[in-house]
């Protein structure tokens, strides 16, 4: 498991096209955004096992087209507690390890051909330009 610590609105990339992004805390509980194309399953980890007829929440996301801004990317935002899970594709898993202040550790578990990057750093490999986040 890789664990990145990283401050509100402050982003994990996960491969070439999903993005998460701590966005709020609130009395032990942490707002993740996913913002992923939308044929990518985003399940809450005790999901997995639920039968069909089981509320699935955090499956559905709004429809987004192709011609939107975002490329046909959709966003799905969840709360977590420590020690809870969002799992991503089957293969794919981001881990609450911790809240403290305006900072969460996210433990991330994925095959080891995925590459897995804090934003900055990507924006660095990539050639894009950093955006200057106050804080």
């Amino acid at each position: 498991m890789l664990v990145l610590s990283r401050r509100l609105r402050q982003s994990i990339m996960i491969g070439p096209n999903i993005v998460v992004t701590p966005i709020g805390i609130d009395q032990g509980k942490i707002s993740i955004a996913i913002e992923a194309p939308r044929e990518i399953p985003i399940l809450r980890e005790e999901l997995l096992g639920a039968p069909k007829n089981q509320s699935r929440v955090g499956t559905k996301r709004p429809a987004s087209s192709p011609a939107s801004p975002n490329g046909g990317v959709s966003k799905l935002v969840l709360s977590r507690k420590i020690n809870e899970s969002i799992v991503i594709s089957d293969d794919i898993t981001v881990k609450v390890v911790e809240i403290r202040g305006d900072r969460v550790r996210l433990g991330i578990v994925a095959p080891k051909e995925v590459p897995i990057y804090r934003e900055e750093i990507y924006k660095r490999i990539h050639g894009e330009p950093e955006s200057n986040q106050a804080g």
